[in-house]
């Protein structure tokens, strides 16, 4: 869409009377990226401002944020950003929007000292920034809008759902939401308040609907715990779980479990450790009376039996600590009375990798327990008895399904249809959806869009990176890089081949693409056998070394895609 094609809010018309705009720019159509922005008689919030991931590591991208511009042609009509939780899809991108913007950012304690970790990663300081820390159960005003914290449980603390009041009626976003009963550390969710709110009035529900084609309900906190005990009481050596790093409460259950069982227990990941510390500085998390926590390299110094791993890399993420593990790249050998645990969901996209691993494991003689084993691990979204349940509590005019695919979203409309909700409302990203006395209807569209960042910590302008893709890919261009290796080694048995457009001048390049290339043969030759043996380790390794060449030799990054097979 071109710059003349986006629309601003004093392009759409003002109606004279009360109106409500709702307009997401992210989090519609996908998992991830959530962001929306909430317009009320001439004032603006956003609810959430997330980034999500790239399905591969084609291109060197490393994040992709929500664009903005919309945002940035109306600053002045902004008044602060609402933060429902800590996960990554919701705060992702506000370090980077921050850098540029001065605005309030209202959040819960733990998630604003996550957001406070983030912007020093940036550059930023607490001094550049509004900071206000609420907690559930309390109201604020901010112009328009009086603004309502509601606890509810996920899979990250310190989660809340929004409610906001305005002229014209109550709009409730939900956030990533489940009804768990029996918690870990924290009360069950506060459905009497959304009751209450429900029995007074809400004009629109803005709802999860990541799980609204899943049936029943979701799986407690302590279900979860229940069953890692189990794997515990019957585990003759070491246990390692691999787990997300911002599931807290799971590490709380699992240090509970360690006392239970005598174990000595060591945190592996950068993510974890800072997680850990700051929940544990926060007091979202306590380390049980008589638990020992040991440093991960310290594990060989105990018996096996003694001895509790929680570890991130669930996902197999190239160098993160459990892969390592498995591919013997980690100072940690696995052993084969080792019992892993792999306590988390598979990410769309990241079924290989996982798959790989699990079978690396257990070539060396690991006990691997998935989900599919055993029940130790729950969604931190709510299905479709649950999502019943919200809807009959709320019973809001309008029910706007948010936070999924198209499939998602419509199955969510389609329940609220079935429990008599007469106005479902299914918008995309960039619609306006205007709310009226008159009613309820898409008026408008605004531009939405991706930006591609590579490198997380990147700081600067938001409409720099905007265009830097586009500036790479015009000036630096491209390499593919393509190899053949023999799959049990993961030696080269042809290439790595490099083919570039729009990087090399003509005269250079046969040179300079060889060299390349046996700089990256020598790079892969120094990982570790069990490490070329998987296929993703050689394409990220391979990708690296060929970038690292030129930017060493040249001082450019050009973009490289590794194309790697085995044979």
């Amino acid at each position: 869409m071109s710059e003349t094609e986006k629309k601003t809010a004093i392009e759409i018309p003002t109606p004279d009377e009360d109106y409500i705009r709702v307009i997401p720019l992210g989090g519609l159509d996908e998992v991830g990226m959530n962001c929306c922005i909430v317009e009320c008689n001439g004032a603006m919030i956003m609810v959430d401002c997330g980034l999500t991931f790239p399905e591969t590591s084609g291109f060197g991208v490393d994040i992709i944020l929500p664009d903005l511009a919309y945002v940035l042609d109306n600053l002045d009509y902004l008044d602060a950003v609402v933060i429902t939780h800590g996960h990554e899809d919701h705060i992702g991108a506000l370090p980077f929007f921050l850098t540029e913007v001065d605005v309030p950012v209202y959040a819960g304690r733990l998630t604003m000292g996550m957001l406070r970790r983030k912007i020093k990663e940036h550059g930023l300081t607490e001094k550049d920034v509004t900071f206000i820390e609420v907690e559930a159960g309390e109201s604020v005003s901010i112009e328009s809008f009086d603004v309502e914290f509601i606890h509810i449980n996920h899979s990250v603390p310190n989660a809340m759902a929004i409610a906001l009041n305005t002229p014209l009626g109550r709009l409730m976003f939900t956030g990533d939401w489940k009804i768990d009963h029996t918690p870990i550390n924290e009360p069950p969710i506060d459905l009497q308040r959304i009751a209450q709110l429900g029995s007074d009035g809400i004009l629109a529900l803005m709802g999860d609907s990541t799980n609204s084609g899943t049936p029943g309900y979701s799986r407690s906190e302590r279900a979860v715990q229940e069953g890692l005990a189990h794997v515990l009481d019957t585990a003759k050596g070491r246990v390692i779980v691999g787990q997300f790093s911002s599931n807290l409460y799971r590490v709380q259950g699992m240090l509970e479990l360690a006392a239970e069982f005598d174990r000595r227990v060591a945190l592996m990941g950068r993510s974890m450790l800072n997680n850990f510390e700051l929940a544990t500085e926060l007091g979202f998390i306590s380390v049980p009376k008589g638990v020992s926590m040991i440093d991960a390299y310290d594990v060989d110094k105990f018996p096996d039996d003694e001895v509790l791993i929680i570890s991130t890399g669930s996902q197999a993420e190239p160098r993160a600590s459990l892969p390592r593990i498995a591919y013997g790249a980690h100072r940690i050998s696995l052993k084969p009375t080792d019992t892993v645990v792999l306590s988390a969901r598979v990410i769309p996209g990241n079924e290989v990798g996982i798959h790989n691993m699990i079978n690396s494991m257990t070539r060396l003689g690991a006990t691997v327990v998935t989900q599919k084993d055993a029940p130790i691990h729950a969604t931190g979204h709510a299905r479709r008895e649950e999502i019943k349940m919200m809807l009959n509590l709320a019973r809001p005019k309008y029910l706007v399904p948010v936070h999924g695919s198209y499939h998602m979203r419509k199955q969510h409309a389609e329940l609220g249809q079935r429990l008599g909700l007469e106005n479902t409302v299914m918008i995309e990203d960039g619609d306006v959806l205007e709310f009226t006395a008159d009613g309820a209807r898409v008026i408008d569209r605004v531009h939405v869009g991706r930006v591609f960042v590579d490198g997380r910590s990147s700081g600067g302008d938001i409409e720099d990176m905007q265009l830097r893709d586009r500036r790479q890919l015009a000036h630096s261009g491209i390499i593919i890089a393509y190899a053949i290796v023999e799959k049990n080694t993961g030696k080269f048995t042809s290439g790595p081949d490099l083919l570039q457009r729009g990087f090399l001048r003509q005269g250079d390049e046969e040179v300079l693409l060889e060299q390349a290339s046996d700089y990256a043969v020598k790079a892969i030759d120094k990982l570790d056998d069990k490490v070329r043996s998987n296929l993703n380790e050689v394409s990220e390794a391979l990708r690296l070394a060929v970038r690292r060449f030129f930017r060493k030799r040249l001082d450019r990054k050009p973009v490289v895609i590794p194309i790697v097979h085995e044979m």
